[in-house]
């Protein structure tokens, strides 16, 4: 009997929490509120086909309408292709405004949504009920999503450089945004905030919301994984006596003394861009080491020796140039010699 008991408040206990669980720490703030002059609202007609489409506002209040009933602005067609309608709140549309009702241009309950409670620019009403003898229910959804595709660009930054970051950090970011983005892509229903007893609180959310929610908690306690950069200093450091094999000493000191500078900076990277701007550093500077010349007078030895070698070639050549022409002379003379005492 007391196992049945604990088993039964374990059930109710979690029941009662499970909400904030699912729901994290996001607390919904969106509520009937009085429209604004240039806010926006839409209608979508479903499956209805209503020939024209006319919005009636009024003050739940009592302090007045904008336009007495039946009288009601007409609403514009967005495209051709969808059965949207869009209205823009006039800048009289004076005070406390903040009820709405949709209908056609004829009579009769059938023809016109049921009272809304306007609740914040830029959503749309989609009629999803197609009775012939009551007024039309549906729900409402963001049409313009642009608050949250905004922010698309800037949250993948933070998915792209996943290695910059801690991983305890980083945590579940990859998964939340492929949330956001699956999301993002499907209808944007307003949901109704519900208390333990299942009562609507007077606030609305998006489950995108909630998404959201977490991924910025997590943006604002990211933490830059420094020990990139710091393993990469200490790796080139335990190399230094090696490189002094093949380096002249100056260039490898000079690389050293580099090395220990961007160590002892580490503390004030507080960027992604400035950790990759440090990491590029260390690269730089290793490009800078200079090699020993050794080759280059092994090289320069050649080169003499060479030279030595061609000296001795051209020497050997004007000797022989020498002789020839001694021998030329030489044959010259016996010849003058022989005809002159002939």
């Amino acid at each position: 009997m007391k196992n049945i008991i604990k088993t039964s408040l374990f059930i109710m206990l979690f029941v009662f929490i499970m909400p904030s669980i699912v729901k994290a720490e996001y607390t919904p703030d969106k509520q009937h509120s009085s429209m604004s002059a240039g806010d926006e609202i839409y209608l979508d007609l479903g499956d209805l086909n209503w020939e024209h489409v006319y919005i009636y506002i009024w003050a739940d209040n009592g302090s007045g309408e904008y336009k007495s009933w039946p009288n009601a602005d007409e609403m514009t067609k967005v495209s051709d292709e969808e059965k949207i309608y869009r209205y823009i709140v006039p800048n009289d549309i004076g005070d406390n405004k903040d009820m709405v009702i949709f209908k056609n241009g004829l009579g009769g309950d059938s023809n016109k949504s049921i009272n809304l409670s306007y609740i914040k620019s830029k959503y749309a009403y989609k009629i999803t009920t197609s009775s012939t003898t009551e007024s039309q229910g549906g729900y409402w959804y963001l049409y313009d999503k642009d608050e949250f595709t905004s922010r698309v660009d800037e949250i993948m930054s933070y998915k792209d450089n996943k290695e910059y970051y801690t991983e305890a950090s980083y945590g579940n970011y990859d998964t939340l945004v492929d949330t956001f983005q699956t999301q993002l892509n499907q209808e944007l229903v307003l949901e109704s905030e519900k208390d333990s007893n299942n009562h609507d609180t007077g606030k609305y959310y998006l489950d995108i919301d909630y998404t959201l929610y977490d991924i910025d908690q997590i943006i604002s306690n990211l933490v830059l994984n420094k020990s990139l950069l710091e393993d990469l200093i200490n790796v080139e450091k335990g190399k230094i006596d090696e490189y002094k094999n093949d380096y002249t000493e100056e260039s490898v000191n000079n690389y050293k003394d580099a090395l220990d500078t961007l160590l002892n900076d580490i503390d004030s990277i507080d960027t992604v861009d400035k950790l990759k701007a440090e990491i590029e550093k260390v690269k730089k500077a290793k490009n800078k080491l200079v090699k020993k010349e050794v080759a280059k007078d092994e090289s320069n030895k050649e080169v003499r020796e060479v030279k030595e070698e061609t000296k001795k070639a051209v020497k050997a050549g004007d000797n022989i140039d020498l002789i020839i022409y001694s021998l030329i002379i030489s044959m010259g003379l016996l010849f003058y010699k022989e005809k002159r005492y002939n």
